[in-house]
């Protein structure tokens, strides 16, 4: 069996399950940490921010994953 994918569909398929999640999770971190205060306020809305990006990326990649048209073609091929 074969697996065939399309040009750069393995690379893209990475960064957008990979690196818009954790993309979103410190762009949250970092603004959540920009609007705290100092100390625990900070730190507590640093982690919201962070989770919420998170779940935002993981939300946005798989809507985008689904409305991506290219799919893998899968072959099998039978060897004597």
């Amino acid at each position: 069996m074969n697996v065939v994918l399309p040009e750069g569909m393995l690379l893209r398929s990475s960064l957008l399950m990979y690196g818009l999640p954790l993309s979103l999770l410190l762009g949250g971190a970092l603004l959540g940490a920009s609007l705290g205060g100092t100390g625990a306020a900070r730190d507590g809305l640093a982690l919201l921010g962070a989770l919420a990006g998170l779940f935002a990326g993981f939300g946005l990649g798989r809507w985008m994953a689904r409305n991506t048209t290219r799919q893998a073609i899968v072959q099998s091929i039978v060897v004597h």
